[in-house]
């Protein structure tokens, strides 16, 4: 017999070897009770009254979509701080500088972020690099963030919302390039945040080239405890756009961010030396009642972290929970490919069906340097692979106030954990001398089974009205 309670469930037996302790607990209270002088006046609370509002159609509703044009603002920390700003999006903050984002409570790899439609990796499991924190918002054109079901078209999907940066160089007239600088100073931080950019364009050519700085150093928290924070980074971002015929046009947009060093908050560890590159390459032909678009790209990040100019802070002859310095190094690979057909078959209905291809590579190693000099080295991922293959199609329905999209969505995925059989070298509690046999040593047989194919779908519909 099962007892219900709202802390979960407990059986009649616990229960009765519990009840001595209930009874003594209840003539203790009693005793306590006894011994306590009512006030002569009872406390008289004064009446709170709140009154509300109904919601009316006339005030501003959430939408599913939030477009943020980023060269109106001020440089910041990061992308990431200007889109905390957006109703449905935080973030979680992994250092004073560095930010992991989440959309209606998703967060890491269950959302997605795309670079001119290319797909971003988040470079390490401690979500320190997430990839976000490697654009600035006087760099790039505009972000829009889908905080419901993203469009099928847009790549593998997640469970989660989606964050699309835009390169997009500005329109403006012919041959009259405009110069653009921005500053911005933080005063908690002593630091100082500046870029500019070079825009322009030509009858058939538009162009953006821009880069920013960014130095921010320890600050105090309330209650004027030193934090150490510091922060150094520079990146620059280079968006051209050219019509090399009335139907066709072409898209180039090079991104790379330097971040010298970052202190982590949540982690012993500190990210230094960390690069980030990415290139986006997009086709557009224009035809009759439709057009045909091809989306490719590459982007690479490479981690580093390191506890080396972290102090030792554990208590005179008690042993280190970490050793004397822990670094990790890793790759953080994705390229993509994909072709879509969209159709217009009316001024307010329009289908699109297309093909593309991921293919993303995670490889992160740990070393910890004893104080002796040897050498302990394990792998968080082990060089895994994924290849992840998908068809879709697309309906979309418009009128003036409302719009409904229908998509479907079909991927073959292979994934591979190509270190598997690589060597783990004096780790503390090990049961093998590789990889895989540890997995199977803590998981059980399954866990032997480093390469997995498997077919995935999905189907989801959106209803928009104004």
């Amino acid at each position: 017999m099962i007892v219900s309670t709202n802390f979960g469930t407990i059986s009649i037996c616990s229960f009765l070897k519990l009840l001595p302790a209930v009874l003594f607990s209840g003539v203790i209270a009693n005793v306590n009770l006894a011994q306590i002088t009512p006030a002569e006046e009872p406390t008289q609370l004064a009446r709170l009254s709140v009154t509300m509002s109904p919601w009316s159609d006339d005030e501003a509703s959430v939408e599913p979509t939030a477009l943020l044009n980023t060269p109106t603002l001020p440089p910041g920390r990061s992308l990431a701080e200007s889109l905390a700003n957006l109703p449905g999006v935080e973030f979680t903050r992994q250092s004073a500088n560095t930010v992991e984002p989440t959309i209606r409570g998703f967060s890491f790899d269950r959302i997605s972020t795309l670079f001119n439609g290319l797909p971003l990796l988040n470079a390490t499991p401690s979500r320190t690099q997430a990839p976000v924190n490697f654009f600035q918002s006087g760099m790039i054109g505009n972000v829009e963030v889908q905080r419901s079901l993203p469009s099928v078209t847009s790549g593998p999907l997640t469970t989660g919302g989606q964050i699309q940066i835009n390169s997009q160089p500005a329109a403006g007239p012919a041959n009259r390039p405009g110069v653009v600088l921005r500053a911005r100073t933080f005063g908690n931080q002593q630091g100082f945040a500046g870029g500019g950019s070079i825009a322009g364009a030509t009858d058939r050519v538009r162009y953006r080239i821009s880069g920013q700085y960014v130095n921010l150093n320890d600050y105090e928290a309330g209650d004027g405890t030193p934090v150490d924070a510091d922060h150094e980074g520079w990146g620059e971002s280079d968006a051209i756009q050219a019509d090399l015929s009335d139907n066709l046009t072409v898209d180039l947009a090079l991104h790379h961010y330097h971040q010298d060093l970052d202190r982590n908050i949540s982690l012993p560890f500190d990210t230094v030396d960390t690069d980030f590159y990415a290139t986006a390459l997009n086709a557009t032909w224009q035809l009759d009642q439709g057009g045909l678009r091809l989306r490719s790209g590459h982007s690479t990040t490479q981690p580093y972290l390191t506890s080396a100019a972290r102090p030792d802070t554990t208590a005179p002859g008690t042993p280190a929970s970490l050793p004397p310095v822990t670094q990790f190094t890793g790759d953080a690979v994705v390229s993509a490919l994909g072709l879509a057909w969209e159709h217009r078959w009316s001024a307010t209905f329009s289908t699109e069906f297309g093909v593309d291809g991921t293919w993303q590579e995670r490889d992160v190693g740990r070393d910890r340097i004893q104080p002796d000099g040897s050498v302990l080295v394990d792998r968080l991922w082990p060089d895994v692979h994924i290849r992840d293959t998908g068809v879709f199609g697309e309906v979309h329905w418009s009128t003036g106030e409302t719009r409904a999209r229908l998509g479907a969505r079909l991927d073959q995925v292979k994934r591979e954990a190509r270190a598997a059989d690589s060597l783990i070298v004096a780790i503390p509690g090990a049961r093998g001398p590789t990889i895989r046999q540890n997995y199977v040593a803590f998981n059980g047989p399954a866990a032997g089974e480093t390469t997995r194919e498997h077919t995935t779908g999905a189907v989801n519909f959106t209803l928009e009205r104004d």
